[in-house]
């Protein structure tokens, strides 16, 4: 699959559970280090999206790349400095999650210095981590376009094999329940 069907088709795939301290929708901190490649809204599905490269990241090690889809979006804020160069490696400081008044809230500190910030609420978050195919080259950017990172790290457009999914918030039963008989028995345990 592309990495963009899991930001476009509520119903794509039926999230199973990895281990329990590879998710970052209850433990604090596991995308520490991780790169904060690319932010997608859609306005007309309330959906948004991240792509984080985990490559970096402190505590993943099974795999190269991270989804956060976010559904039913009340807030997406993104606050940040310009960048010192073309591109800028945003990487994660810190991550915070909590819930309140049936929402699901994500802060995700950013550095370089001084940093940047994103807050989003939303009414159900799905966590997705695996691999980014064919995935070449390392994380340095330096004097290079966007263009030229095609293929050296994740993106929209990239395929993508799910390794661990974890959800959070209220789960549409009936579609997770037609699709999980037309393609056979998947583990799900709601949270």
């Amino acid at each position: 699959m592309k990495l963009l069907e899991l930001l476009l088709s509520p119903t794509h795939t039926i999230p199973r559970d990895g281990p329990a301290e590879t998710n970052p929708l209850v433990e604090d901190g596991l995308l520490d280090e991780a790169q904060l490649l690319d932010v997608r809204s859609d306005a007309i599905t309330q959906t948004g999206g991240l792509i984080f490269d985990l490559r970096s990241a402190l505590e993943f090690t099974r795999s190269n790349t991270a989804v956060i889809v976010a559904r039913g979006v009340r807030n997406f804020f993104w606050s940040g400095p310009p960048g010192a160069t073309t591109l800028t490696a945003w990487s994660v400081a810190s991550w915070s999650l909590s819930s309140g008044q049936a929402m699901i809230n994500i802060e995700i500190s950013l550095w370089p210095a001084p940093g940047g910030l994103i807050h989003l609420a939303a009414e159900r978050t799905e966590f997705y981590s695996g691999d980014a195919a064919d995935l070449d080259g390392g994380l340095d950017y330096e004097g290079l376009q966007r263009i030229q990172l095609t293929g050296a790290i994740p993106d929209w457009g990239s395929c993508f094999e799910v390794a661990d999914a974890f959800t959070r918030g209220p789960v549409d039963w009936w579609h997770w329940k037609r699709r999980a008989c037309k393609r056979g028995p998947e583990r799900f345990v709601p949270d």
